[in-house]
């Protein structure tokens, strides 16, 4: 059920939390054909991307690369995120001392 015709292949592992954390291993095809929401062209854009919670591109979208839209915004909303998941993202990220901070100051450190 995807709005797409787009689709791509998983370079890393990650769980989509609009499909009920459905997990993709590296080398998946997403969306998978039993996907619970319609995928559009911007989700394929921002998992392709850094402007999603990863801050990482998550699939590279099987097609020419001139046809990908490019979003606007590079902003992340930090408030939709959990202190664990806060914590993951330092951790990819290579911060110190993270681990001891409070949510508003691991939003401040992320957002550095």
């Amino acid at each position: 059920m995807a709005k797409t015709d787009k689709t791509g292949t998983t370079l890393t592992y990650w769980e989509d939390l609009k499909d009920n954390s459905r997990p993709y291993n590296m080398g998946d095809v997403f969306p998978h054909p039993e996907v619970s929401y319609e995928v559009t062209d911007a989700r394929m854009n921002e998992l392709a991307s850094e402007k999603n919670r990863r801050k990482q591109p998550l699939i590279k979208i099987n097609e020419d690369a001139e046809t990908v839209e490019t979003e606007t915004s590079n902003k992340i909303n930090f408030d939709e995120y959990s202190v664990t998941e806060l914590k993951a993202l330092a951790k990819e990220r290579k911060l110190e001392g993270y681990s001891a901070l409070k949510r508003d100051e691991l939003i401040s450190l992320l957002s550095k």
